[in-house]
């Protein structure tokens, strides 16, 4: 069986610039490599990294310039078994035990680094550490108070994806459970909590001529992965993962990807300038 590995396109003409398999050290027989998040902060692609999620309790951490890579093992990647009960479209209640999905870029301190805000999917607490700290292997590795707990989101707000805006400050996420798409912002110095938590738009019986909000064309949906482009514009993918796992209904995956301006839909959260 061939090493999980990360492929690198050049989008312009899709050629394929390098492919690097993990170490043996990276995972092992039972990982779930799940998100990918890329860091050039400092605007030059020879000094990127990417940080890999793994799901059964770990990150791995990848240095484009080096070509190398290492694992990074903390508590706060494991999920919480709390909030493991979840239901499937047909109501059928499952355990899930999922740890690290959820991650995303802070926007640049002081000293030209980052945050890495990241939770577990069976969670609804949220935490960060710095990318100064992840890009050095002995401190990622044995520096466990350089992990940080931001706070909780509340019940019932377990997240598959979260990103966050460059121009606003504001970190959107997921919410499974919900059927959702919620949101806290950087910017106003709120403490991380329930009350400073705005839900965005729901998958489930919103009108889709309402202008400004995120089109919706069938019930509950899972909603997996959240971006924003430099436009200002939010794409979600949402699809029947949940059911295609535990349902094993192949013929009703129900993928469908739903966009809305950032601005226009946050007014009247936490979120929004004039809240």
């Amino acid at each position: 069986e061939k090493p999980p590995a990360i492929f690198v396109y050049r989008l312009s003409d899709d050629t394929l610039q390098r492919k690097y398999s993990f170490k043996e050290d990276n995972y092992s027989e039972t990982s779930k490599i799940r998100t990918i998040v890329i860091d050039d902060s400092v605007g030059n692609c020879e000094k990127a990294y990417a940080y890999i999620a793994d799901s059964t309790g770990g990150l791995i951490v990848y240095s484009w310039e080096s070509n190398q890579s290492f694992r990074v093992e903390h508590n706060y990647f494991h999920f919480d078994p709390i909030w493991g009960n979840l239901k499937t479209g047909r109501g059928t209640l499952r355990q899930v035990s999922e740890g690290l999905q959820g991650m995303a870029l802070s926007l640049p301190r002081r000293n030209g680094f980052r945050e890495l805000l990241f939770h577990p999917l069976i969670s609804i607490n949220e935490f960060s550490v710095p990318t100064q700290v992840l890009q050095n292997k002995s401190l990622a590795q044995q520096n466990i108070t350089a992990f940080f707990h931001l706070g909780e989101r509340g019940p019932g707000m377990q997240s598959s994806a979260s990103y966050m805006d460059e121009e606003s400050g504001v970190l959107l996420y997921t919410a499974i459970v919900k059927n959702s798409l919620a949101c806290w912002s950087s910017f106003w110095g709120d403490e991380y909590q329930p009350k400073t938590q705005g839900i965005v738009d729901t998958f489930e019986g919103v009108n889709p001529s309402n202008q400004g909000t995120l089109d919706n064309f069938e019930e509950a949906a899972y909603p997996a992965d959240v971006t924003v482009d430099t436009n200002g514009t939010v794409w979600v993918l949402t699809n029947k993962l949940l059911d295609f796992m535990f349902e094993k209904n192949e013929n009703n995956i129900g993928c469908h990807i739903y966009s809305g301006t950032l601005r226009h839909i946050i007014r009247g959260t936490p979120c929004s300038e004039d809240k």
